[in-house]
């Protein structure tokens, strides 16, 4: 399976706005992108006064240079002449944006034309939280979803204390794995590229380097596979990586297929902590002493699904800086998968295993310190299972491989 995200918009940076997609969409009835991403663009372009402050001002300098802007320069104009401190009206993703307590002050989403309004799902469902068509919230959705606190959701909705927009150390966890599923290979390849790098890097660089990276492994994968759907797959990634390349070493525009692809690699990380700016307003990275912690578990050669059963709890304790100790007391271990199908079960009380053991592993390394990875999560629901046949049950998928987990006695 080709594990490249595809689907790209630089206008998706901030992974905050992943928490009212999620919110907004339903496990069983289906919608469609425009319906969401009207409900999401309506709600973080809702205006409220705020006071001119530094940030306020520093923000709404860099941010509303162009022309189009003027009525809201003029504004801000009027407001640093009042006596008092001045308000301007300002949409909430801007306040949001502009806060220090958020890494980077980039991502505001606009939509120019109707039809762009479509694009705003595109990530959600590249992630798998949503599925493809009908918009429905997935197991990894609903897993996401319990990560997400009730006034991160009010906070869209007014204007709050809290920042909707950071990612907790929880959501982290989720959005990083789903990442790395889905856009596996090429991270694999990208990191430990430029892992070594110890002065900072653009966007543009490394749209440079994705675009020499994706055409090499793309004619290296085409010799090995056989199903239509993969060689349709690479097919396109073919002209697109040629697209990308043929930006190569041109100065940076802030758009363009080159830096797309590069932003989406970027942004998403230093929410998460892996990367980090010294400047918010720049498209301009480095890494993060605990990010490096991380991708320092990505040996050469090996598969990003090894990486994600044996080894991404271990590492995402490297990124949080979490001394840990290895989960050893089963009783411990099967009560925690036993909460976390509860909390993800279907009306028939079953649950993805991976998710299942992947929201357990998350309980256990925030609240007890105690290191599990995924496959030794699944090991100790299929020994359980064998103790206890009638009370555990699994179901396979087509390709016989496990995929849902039921406990009959909780």
């Amino acid at each position: 399976m080709l594990r490249i995200i595809n689907s790209t918009a630089r206008r998706m940076q901030r992974f905050g706005f992943l928490k009212y997609l999620v919110a907004s969409t339903s496990s069983q009835r289906p919608s469609s992108a425009i319906t969401i991403g009207r409900a999401l663009l309506n709600a973080v372009s809702h205006k409220f006064p705020s006071n001119l402050n530094p940030n306020i001002k520093k923000y709404c300098d860099l941010v509303f240079s162009e022309q189009h802007y003027s009525a809201l320069r003029s504004q801000i104009q009027k407001a640093e002449f009042q006596q008092s401190s001045g308000q301007i009206e300002l949409e909430l993703q801007d306040i949001y944006l502009s806060q220090d307590i958020l890494p980077s002050h980039r991502g505001r989403i606009i939509s120019e034309k109707e039809k762009d309004i479509y694009v705003f799902p595109t990530l959600a469902v590249s992630l798998g939280l949503l599925t493809p068509e009908t918009f429905i919230l997935t197991s990894r959705g609903r897993l996401f979803s319990h990560t997400v606190l009730p006034n991160e959701i009010k906070a869209f909705n007014r204007l709050s204390d809290i920042n909707p927009l950071v990612i907790s150390p929880r959501q982290t966890m989720v959005l990083l794995f789903s990442f790395l599923e889905a856009d596996g290979d090429l991270i694999n390849m990208l990191y430990p590229a430029i892992l070594n790098k110890r002065d900072e890097f653009t966007d543009y660089d490394i749209g440079d380097i994705i675009g020499e990276q994706l055409a090499d492994f793309l004619i290296q994968l085409e010799k090995s596979v056989s199903s239509i759907k993969d060689k349709n797959e690479i097919y396109k990634l073919k002209k697109t990586a040629v697209k990308i390349k043929s930006w190569n070493n041109k100065k940076y525009k802030g758009l363009g297929i080159r830096d797309e692809w590069a932003t989406l690699r970027l942004e998403p990380f230093v929410d998460m902590g892996l990367l980090k700016k010294t400047d918010k307003f720049a498209y301009k990275y480095a890494f993060s002493e605990n990010g490096r912690g991380f991708f320092s578990y990505f040996p050469p050669g090996q598969t990003i699904d090894t990486f994600l059963k044996d080894k991404f709890i271990s590492a995402s304790s490297q990124l949080f800086g979490i001394q840990v100790s290895p989960a050893t007391d089963p009783v411990q271990i099967l009560t925690s998968l036993k909460e976390a199908n509860r909390i993800l079960a279907n009306n028939i009380g079953y649950s993805d295993i991976t998710d299942t053991a992947l929201l357990a592993s998350m309980n256990l390394l925030h609240s007890s310190n105690a290191l599990l990875e995924i496959r030794d999560s699944i090991l100790v629901l299929k020994d359980a299972q064998k103790k206890n046949p009638h009370d555990i049950h699994f179901n396979i998928d087509r390709w016989g491989n496990l995929k849902f987990i039921s406990f009959r006695r909780l």
